[in-house]
Protein backbone atom coordinates (compact mmCIF):
# COMPACT_ATOMS: atom_id res chain seq x y z
CA UNK A 1 0.00 0.00 0.00
CA UNK A 2 2.69 2.37 0.49
CA UNK A 3 3.93 2.66 -3.01
CA UNK A 4 0.46 3.06 -4.38
CA UNK A 5 -0.84 5.48 -1.48
CA UNK A 6 2.88 7.75 -2.18
CA UNK A 7 1.46 7.86 -5.93
CA UNK A 8 -2.08 9.67 -4.91
CA UNK A 9 -0.34 12.02 -2.85
CA UNK A 10 2.20 12.80 -5.51
CA UNK A 11 4.34 15.62 -4.72
CA UNK A 12 3.84 16.76 -1.24
CA UNK A 13 4.45 13.57 0.67
CA UNK A 14 6.81 15.11 2.50
CA UNK A 15 5.01 17.57 3.42
CA UNK A 16 1.94 15.44 4.32
CA UNK A 17 4.10 12.73 6.31
CA UNK A 18 6.09 15.31 8.35
CA UNK A 19 2.44 17.15 9.63
CA UNK A 20 1.55 13.74 9.92
CA UNK A 21 4.19 12.65 12.50
CA UNK A 22 4.32 15.88 14.50
CA UNK A 23 0.11 15.17 15.06
CA UNK A 24 1.38 11.82 16.07
CA UNK A 25 3.82 12.91 18.61
CA UNK A 26 1.16 15.27 20.04
CA UNK A 27 -1.48 12.75 20.36
CA UNK A 28 1.23 10.53 22.17
CA UNK A 29 2.26 13.70 23.86
CA UNK A 30 -1.82 14.10 25.12
CA UNK A 31 -1.93 10.29 25.71
CA UNK A 32 0.68 10.68 28.32
CA UNK A 33 -0.01 13.76 30.14
CA UNK A 34 -3.68 12.74 30.53
CA UNK A 35 -2.62 9.05 31.95
CA UNK A 36 0.05 10.62 34.07
CA UNK A 37 -2.91 13.02 35.64
CA UNK A 38 -5.39 10.48 35.99
CA UNK A 39 -2.78 8.03 38.27
CA UNK A 40 -1.84 10.89 40.57
CA UNK A 41 -5.08 12.58 41.04
CA UNK A 42 -5.28 13.45 44.66
CA UNK A 43 -8.40 15.03 46.76
CA UNK A 44 -12.31 15.14 46.95
CA UNK A 45 -13.70 13.95 43.96
CA UNK A 46 -10.71 12.77 42.45
CA UNK A 47 -11.72 9.30 41.89
CA UNK A 48 -14.45 10.81 39.31
CA UNK A 49 -12.60 13.46 37.64
CA UNK A 50 -9.72 10.61 37.40
CA UNK A 51 -11.92 8.52 35.23
CA UNK A 52 -12.47 11.61 32.87
CA UNK A 53 -8.83 11.64 32.40
CA UNK A 54 -8.25 8.14 31.76
CA UNK A 55 -11.05 8.34 29.37
CA UNK A 56 -9.85 11.34 27.25
CA UNK A 57 -6.15 9.30 27.32
CA UNK A 58 -7.41 6.11 25.87
CA UNK A 59 -9.42 8.77 22.81
CA UNK A 60 -5.47 10.27 22.37
CA UNK A 61 -4.25 6.52 21.91
CA UNK A 62 -6.72 5.59 19.69
CA UNK A 63 -5.64 9.20 17.44
CA UNK A 64 -2.14 8.06 17.45
CA UNK A 65 -3.19 4.53 16.55
CA UNK A 66 -5.45 5.83 13.58
CA UNK A 67 -2.50 8.72 12.29
CA UNK A 68 0.34 5.26 12.29
CA UNK A 69 -2.02 3.75 10.61
CA UNK A 70 -2.04 6.32 7.56
CA UNK A 71 2.24 7.24 7.60
CA UNK A 72 1.87 3.14 7.28
CA UNK A 73 -0.03 3.31 3.97
CA UNK A 74 2.75 6.13 2.99
CA UNK A 75 5.22 3.59 3.57
CA UNK A 76 6.33 6.10 6.82
CA UNK A 77 8.05 5.33 9.71
CA UNK A 78 5.82 6.62 12.96
CA UNK A 79 8.27 6.97 15.74
CA UNK A 80 8.11 8.94 18.89
CA UNK A 81 10.76 11.27 19.48
CA UNK A 82 8.86 12.98 21.71
CA UNK A 83 10.51 14.42 24.94
CA UNK A 84 8.30 13.34 28.42
CA UNK A 85 10.04 14.76 31.74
Amino acid sequence: MGKKGREIVGSSIDEIVGGLKVAYCNELTAFHCYWYTSLYMQGIGSLTIAGKFKDSAMEELEHAGMIAERLNQLAAIAKFAGRLG
